[in-house]
């Protein structure tokens, strides 16, 4: 009998809520709304920026003028143009321009940049924003020039045995041209 009876009371306590655990289980279904509610305007941003991004992408497509960067305590004008592959930079009178070539000139740039100024600080903006796809561009023109002279340094080694006259280029023709109805 002991045995029935000790099963009947843990039926009885398993039946009975106790108020603690009460309050804990809703404290625990508003800690999940939080969380799914988190999840969700994180989620949200995420999408906002992956459309920001391929807007600016497509954007940059379609580009046909450029803006400038930004500028410099001096103000001089930073220009980046997406197929040169360098940063320039213009004079604040407009009658002098300047680029930089590498990397190492860009790192340089970026140090010398005192963000404590409004515009130096908005043009170390922009040039963080886009420092990726510039030392890109930089290494594939440095890349592209190396190519280009060796291909040159190529050229010039001709061997001076072989030797064949020299061909008529049509570009030149015009030269060539001898006026026939001239009257003496």
């Amino acid at each position: 009998m002991i045995t029935t009876s000790k099963k009947k009371a843990k039926r009885q306590n398993s039946d009975v809520d106790l108020p603690s655990d009460r309050g804990k289980d809703s404290s625990r279904k508003e800690g999940l709304e939080i969380l799914k509610d988190d999840k969700r305007e994180a989620t949200k941003k995420r999408s906002k920026e992956q459309r920001k991004e391929y807007y600016e992408r497509e954007m940059e497509k379609r580009v046909i003028r450029t803006n400038p960067l930004g500028r410099d305590r001096f103000y001089n004008r930073y220009w980046w143009f997406r197929r040169d592959g360098r940063i320039f930079f213009e004079s604040s009178d407009s009658k002098e321009w300047g680029y930089y070539s590498s990397k190492e000139e860009l790192d340089a740039l970026m140090g010398s940049l005192n963000i404590k100024g409004e515009r130096e600080r908005e043009l170390k903006k922009h040039l963080e924003k886009f420092f990726s796809r510039i030392c890109a561009e930089l290494q594939k023109r440095s890349k592209d020039m190396a190519h280009k002279i060796a291909l040159e340094e190529a050229v010039l080694r001709r061997s001076t045995r072989v030797r064949a006259p020299p061909r008529q280029n049509p570009a030149k023709s015009f030269l060539r041209y001898v006026n026939k109805w001239k009257e003496d």
